[in-house]
Formats: C-alpha cells, structure tokens, sequence
C-alpha cells in the first residue's frame, strides 16, 4: 500500500482543494493565520502541513494583503505556485502523513475483522481489500480530508463496537477519545453521531432484551458520563484547549459574532461549511446535468466505481452473515454472566457486529441520498471499509479458529495469522489476487479507477468526472508527454488548480475552470470548426460541468482521442481547413457566429470594440455584422515597419469640431501577450498632466506584425494644453512599454 501510494503520488499534479488545506494547516502550526477558513477542522490540515513547518525554504505569503483576509483562495495560489516555493517537495512533505492514515486504516480494518471473528483469515482479507482498492489508494496520496474521514470514522467504530462488546473504562476512554480524533477530520464526521447514537441505543436494548431487565444498564453509567466529556476534551486538546473570540465577519449565526468561547476557530470553521453547503453544486451523472444532485447520485458511483470483486466480496459476505448461522458459536458474555438460555439467534456481539457493520455505512448512505452535494465518491469513501469489514467477517463467519476454546473471546486467537482451513487460504489468495491485478492495471492513475459496469476506465467519463475522475492530478503528466513529443504548442482546457506556465506548457488558453486561461469575451474556440493544432482537454470540461454552455466541446465529445494522459485528459489533433483568414469580431464571440460561415478552420479572430477602435488586418480579411453575416476588410496600408518591439506609433489626430476627441494610430511590431493599454497624457506649459486618457478595446495578444490599429481617445475639456505625451503601459504591472512620444499641440491641431 505504501508503495503504490508513494508511486502515485510522485507523479500526480495538486488537485483542487490540496494547497489551501496545505496553506492554512501551515499558516496555523506556524502561528502566522489563525482565521483562515476552509470550511473543515484543523485536524487532517495540521497534520499534513507537520513535515513542512520546521523547513525554513518552505515560505508563506505574509507580506500580501490577501493574507490578513479569511478566504484561503489567494494565499494558497501564492503559497504553492507565486511566490517560488517548490511545488514537488512541498507536495510529497505534505501527502506523505496521509499515506501513513492509509496504512493505520488498513491495520485498525485488520485487527477489528480478526477482533471479530477470530479470524487470522477475516483479518487478511480486510488488510488486503483496504490496502488494495483504488478509491482508498486514490485519496491516501493526498491532502484533502477524504482519507483522514474514513481512517478515522473506521477507528471511532472499532473504539465503540470494543465497548459495546466488552464496556469497561479503558474501553470507554478509547471510544471517546477515538470519536473526538474523528470530529476534528472533516464535519460530515457529524453523520456518525446519530449513527452511533441510534447503534449504542439498539445494542443497550438488546440487552435489556435477552435479560428482561433493566439491569445492564448500570454498568453503561460511566459511559455516559465519561463518553461525552472525554471526547470533547480530546477534541479541544488538539486545539491547545483554546479560547478565543469569534470574529465579527461570521458566515452564518451572525449573533455568535464577539463571543469568547472554547474551540471557536472550530466553530468558525463550522459555520463557514455550514454556510456553503446551502449552495448546491453543479453535478453531472450518466450524460445529465443539475445543480440539485440525484438522490440515487452515490448509489451508482459506488456501483461504478467499486472494483467488482470488491462488490461480490460484500455481497457474498453479507449473505452469509445473515442467513448462515454457526450452532457451535460461544454464548455472548451478557448471556453466560446473567445465566441465561442460548436460545436468542445471534449473541451479543453478532448483534453489536451487525449493527456497527452494516447499519452505520446504510445509514451514512442514506444521509446522502438527501443531499444536493453530489460532488464524488470521496463523500461516501467512510462506508467502505465498513462494508469491506461485513464482508470478510461475513465469509468466514462459519469457520472456527484453530485452538479456540470454548468461551473463549474472539479477540484472542492462539495461533497468529493462521486459516482454519485449506479452502479459506485457497480462497483468501484468490480473491487477493484478482483485486491486486485490478489495481495494478490501474496504477497510477487510482482516481481513474472505473468498473466494467461504466467500461472501465477509458469510459467513466460518461457517466461521472470531477473528483471521480478529473481532479486536476495530470497536468504534470500532460507536460511529460509534450516535452516527450516535441509538440510546440498546445490549445488547453485544462480543470484544476495547478499551473501550465510552472510545468512549462506551452499553450494556447481555451474555456476552463476555474476560468483563469482566457477570458470568456476573447475565447478563440470556433465550436463548430475548432483551429487545427493539438488539444488537450481535461474531462470534466469535455461535458461542460462547470460551465453555462455545456456543449463548449461538443465537437470533441462525438471523437475518439488519440491519447489520454491518466484518463483525466484527452488529446485531439485537429487537421488545417481551408484557407487562413482574419475575422474581425466586434463586441461579438467566435461562439455566436452561426456554423459554416467561414468555410475554413484556420481563422485569426480580433476582438475588438467597434465604436472606439478601427482595425486593419496586415493581410485583410472579413468584419462580422451579425451571427451569419459579413463584410469584408480591406488590408493594412502597405507602411514600413520601422521597429522590432512594441507598438509604433503613426500619428496623432484630433477632431475638427470637438477638441476632446483624440485619435491614436499604431502600428503593431511584434505580436505581445502583455495586458496592454495606451495612455494620453495632455501637458500644460509646466509638463503637468492636467487631464488624460487611458484605453485600449482590442485583445492585442490577436494583433500581428503589421496590422493598424485606430484607438480613439475622450479627454476632459480644459485650457492650458500646450502638448500631448502618447505611450504604451502594461495595466497589470503597470509598467511603461518602450519610450513615449510627446507632440506639440500646434503640431496635433495643425496649426
């Protein structure tokens, strides 16, 4: 498990969520943000930032503002990807405490199968359907709290399911403090309380039931004082036992705002989720789309995405635990202890197994089937080793130990790792077996992991994405691939939060979420003819999730790639059409001209805005007037280009009748990618600025070498204006590009 794991995650780009858990666990451990919200408990996130907090190379973004904000977006963006950290060293300090959560959950899977039935064999077979399954190995590479739930959802149900058995004190104090280590995972842990609340009931029931007294109920009395206190105390001594004042900003409950309470940055956290789990969530499932969800959302994934021997395993188990009945079984000890008859059909602990095995993961299912959140498997992750639990107890529930005497208890075997039988060890190897060639054929790629009832992998994206599938863990893959290739350039729609710059992709930004790559008024996609060139297309934008035109890639979606990296990405090569031509957009995009307008695939767009700007293509070509018509453009005077960088600037020209109107005319020297602006600066005889002008309303990353541009200028009406200074600034860094020109206003007027 370890080695897969650690394989995994070596070659895995972050996927969302990962660098603000990284961030803010870091940002608390080392004292620097406290008020960070991420909307999940500190646990799992000071966990994983453990290995980085004594690193000194490793730096936070103390010194920007966005730090002092509570929203963990920008400060992770800087953290991970800005501010020169190393993302591979940062990233594998930071996974590697959950891949040791996976191996503790595998042993706690382990010892409590064994507990169970005294089953060396019980026990293996659990070890090995933790270790092995790819949802598990998927979410043990990571930083999310995914992992971190269902490690420790599994402990706290051992915890109780060993006082339940057995109530003595230590098994008290394990069972609280094991639930408290659970509520400082994730809020969803929240589910377990009336879990384990309605199976703590039904087991004291039970006993009141064989005896027909209320007599067993005494010995539970310190459990009921001790349970709760212990568990909140083990959960505020992970906090230091703090007690802070809630800030003024609350998301939800605004009247707890001021309050000085214990465990505060936890309940902070509590009503930021709670907040944000109002708001559905775009989902897709099976070819349709919602923001509600379905209620039968996690059935089928997790019909989908179980391996199936996984799923016959359970099933087979479940059967047999319920329908096969073992007349040779020892009394439960309340039965033997009280004097009562054996006639009851299951002791004791079959009926506290039962119900910690079956009902609980049921019941963690059915919350939600309730819910709008339909955001993965990952959110049902902590039913799994529950059920892998009932099946391999269930499989060998007719096989006794060897040396098992009788009354004697099941979490003592004499013989260790020993099978009662041939035929359990035949059985245990083959099972194993068909589960380990399953996950080795699917390494490393573990997100990926798809059923043959979906096809497999190369076919999940039909039926599921997002965390399913597509969580952005390939972009480091797709730079491999482009290096190995030679490709030069690439057109991208890339899901996630990693960045193609850091990887060195070069690319061509397209539609992606979040939506950073291209702004959706300049998006070169021409849906019906796309641009010849090699894309690379994340799946979850293939169906169009996150975005309001889901058949953004529709002209993709009816092809078979050539490739896929990780089955998360898929790479088209689209061939040349026609002939090359420039199209003048005016406040128009490429997605609302109708198909087979343009006759060609190889189009050059400008947008720009028509009623300030004026462009003249270097080689010509056509200006839309509407969705389906056009006029055409006449080329670029034939001027000499004079320089090698920037824009040249032609000439400057005012308005006969309105002074305030000014008109800038460049030529374009080298095509740029900066934000740029021109700026107009009208001097007074001192050289002050007394009134000015700053815009330009064309994308200039679609301007080449040679094409005119026409910029007009609106100034204020004043006096004094005795010249103009013109030039060129990059708004975002808001430096100057090349020199400014400065005219006398006698020679703009003409005068």
């Amino acid at each position: 498990m370890f080695g897969l794991a650690v394989y995994s995650l070596r070659q895995k780009s972050p996927t969302f969520d990962e660098q603000g858990f990284i961030v803010r666990g870091l940002g608390y451990l080392r004292g620097e943000n406290q008020h960070m919200r991420v909307g999940h408990p500190l646990g799992l996130n000071a966990l994983n930032a453990l290995l980085l907090v004594g690193d000194e190379s490793i730096k936070l973004p103390t010194d920007d503002p966005s730090w002092q904000a509570s929203s963990f977006h920008r400060p992770a963006e800087l953290f991970l990807w800005e501010i020169g950290n190393d993302v591979e060293k940062v990233m594998f300090l930071a996974r590697v405490p959950t891949v040791f959560l996976g191996l503790l959950l595998a042993a706690v899977a382990f010892r409590w199968a064994r507990d169970v039935s005294g089953q060396d064999a019980a026990g293996l077979l659990a070890l090995a359907f933790i270790a092995l399954d790819p949802n598990i190995l998927a979410h043990t590479r990571l930083t999310t709290t995914d992992l971190g739930i269902t490690m420790a959802g599994t402990l706290a149900g051992y915890g109780l399911w060993r006082y339940l058995s057995k109530p003595t004190i230590q098994n008290v104090i394990i069972a609280a403090m094991t639930f408290g280590l659970l509520n400082n995972t994730k809020f969803t842990a929240g589910l377990f309380v009336p879990l384990f609340g309605i199976v703590i009931i039904a087991a004291w029931l039970h006993e009141i039931w064989q005896v027909r007294s209320l007599a067993p109920l005494k010995k539970h009395l310190p459990f009921m004082l001790l349970f709760p206190i212990i568990s909140f105390l083990t959960l505020w001594g992970m906090y230091g036992f703090e007690i802070s004042q809630l800030p003024a900003n609350l998301p939800a409950l605004p009247q707890l705002a001021g309050q000085t309470l214990p465990l505060a940055r936890h309940l902070e956290q509590l009503l930021d989720i709670g907040n944000r789990s109002t708001k559905g969530a775009a989902t897709f499932l099976l070819g349709s789309y919602s923001q509600a969800g379905w209620w039968y959302y996690f059935p089928v994934a997790f019909a989908l995405k179980t391996p199936l021997v996984t799923l016959g395993m359970i099933l087979v188990g479940l059967l047999k635990m319920f329908l096969v009945r073992d007349g040779k079984q020892a009394k439960s000890d309340v039965v033997r202890v009280l004097g009562v008859g054996d006639s009851a059909t299951f002791t004791h602990q079959q009926f506290v197994t039962r119900l910690m095995l079956v009902a609980v993961p049921l019941g963690f299912l059915g919350f939600a089937l309730v819910t709008s959140v339909n955001l993965g498997y990952r959110l049902i992750l902590p039913i799994l080793p529950y059920l892998i639990l009932a099946g391999s107890v269930g499989i060998f529930a007719s096989s006794r130990p060897l040396a098992r005497r009788e009354g004697q208890r099941s979490d003592t075997t004499a013989t260790p790792l020993s099978f009662p039988r041939r035929q359990e060890a035949i059985l245990f190897i083959s099972l194993t077996l068909v589960l380990l060639i399953t996950t080795f054929r699917i390494a490393p790629d573990f997100l990926a992991y798809f059923n043959s009832l979906a096809g497999g992998a190369d076919n999940g994206w039909r039926a599921l994405v997002d965390s399913n599938l597509d969580w952005g863990q390939d972009l480091q893959g797709l730079a491999e691939w482009v290096e190995e290739s030679g490709t030069e350039e690439i057109w991208l729609s890339y899901f996630g939060e990693a960045r193609p710059d850091y990887y060195g992709i070069p690319y061509r930004g397209l539609t992606s979420f979040p939506p950073r790559m291209v702004h959706p008024d300049v998006n070169p996609l021409y849906p019906s003819n796309p641009a010849p060139g090699i894309y690379a297309i994340s799946a979850t934008n293939l169906q169009g999730v996150m975005f309001d035109e889901r058949d953004e890639f529709a002209w993709f979606r009816e092809r078979d790639p050539f490739a896929k990296i990780g089955y998360s990405i898929f790479l088209y090569e689209v061939e040349p059409i026609g002939e090359p031509l420039t199209v003048l957009l005016p406040n128009m995009r490429l997605q609302e001209v109708a198909e087979g307008v343009f006759g060609t695939n190889q189009l050059r767009p400008i947008f720009y805005n028509p009623t300030t700007t004026t462009i003249f293509p270097v080689d010509g070509g056509m200006r839309m007037i509407s969705a389906e018509n056009h006029e055409p453009v006449p080329a670029a005077e034939p001027l000499t280009v004079t320089g090698d960088n920037g824009w040249q600037l032609l000439d400057l020209s005012v308005a006969d009748t309105d002074p305030t109107q000014l008109t800038t005319r460049w030529q374009v020297q080298a095509q740029s990618d900066a934000a740029l602006r021109i700026f107009v600066h009208a001097l007074n005889s001192a050289g002050e600025i007394v009134t000015q002008s700053d815009i330009l309303d064309v994308y200039p990353a679609t301007l080449i070498r040679g094409d005119i541009v026409l910029q007009q200028h609106t100034l204020a009406t004043v006096d004094g204006i005795v010249a103009y200074r013109v030039g060129l600034y990059d708004w975002q860094t808001e430096e100057p590009i090349g020199e400014p020109t400065i005219l006398a206003r006698e020679l703009v007027h003409g005068e």
